[in-house]
């Protein structure tokens, strides 16, 4: 059972390679779900950080470990479920990419009162001031890992883009040589994130 899991998480990476590389060619991705109906449903997002995490993991056959920490049991809202496990397979892949190898990559969740707040950081090669501003542009990629770690470019802007059709916001913070840490505000309700949520 343990193998049979293994090769579905291997499977499910390798789908989300694949519409990349898609993208990048400029074809219709096949497994894009920017390209379905945005759809809401009741989403946990602690179960789906628990699968996307393992899923990441299990891709990088014995690389960095990822672990899941939330403040509370379940943090439930309605969003787009494909659209949100997307987003965070974006951040873990980028994550693990960029991380030292001995070193875990750390998924946190906790909840204000006006919205659920996902963080992705990692201990790896970080972002140059001067490119923070525009590493979530499409095809943009930071100056210290340009031409010297394969990439697209396209990870981090495809999170901006899912985000904000939630309504919510993308943080970005990192140092060079100490890691990035992505931070996401999706609201609980039709009002949005309140501006003391955003820290």
């Amino acid at each position: 059972m343990a193998l049979i899991a293994s090769l579905q998480h291997i499977e499910s990476a390798a789908s989300r390679v694949e519409g990349l590389l898609d993208e990048l060619a400029g074809l219709p991705a096949r497994n894009d779900v920017q390209t379905t109906a945005f759809q809401r449903r009741p989403t946990d997002l602690v179960q789906l950080a628990q699968r996307v995490a393992a899923a990441s993991e299990a891709a990088r056959l014995g690389g960095c470990q990822v672990v899941v920490l939330s403040a509370v049991p379940q943090l439930t809202g309605m969003w787009d479920t494909a659209r949100l496990e997307r987003a965070l397979s974006n951040l873990l892949d980028n994550a693990l990419k960029y991380n030292r190898e001995d070193r875990p990559v750390a998924v946190t969740l906790r909840q204000t009162e006006t919205c659920a707040v996902i963080s992705v950081a990692d201990q790896g090669v970080g972002i140059p001031d001067a490119d923070l501003a525009r590493v979530g542009e499409r095809g943009y990629r930071a100056s210290n890992v340009d031409g010297q770690i394969p990439g697209t470019g396209l990870g981090l802007w495809g999170v901006h883009d899912m985000v904000a059709e939630h309504g919510g916001t993308v943080h970005l913070a990192s140092q060079i040589g100490i890691g990035t840490t992505v931070t996401l505000h999706l609201p609980l309700g039709a009002l949005g994130c309140a501006d003391t949520d955003a820290a």
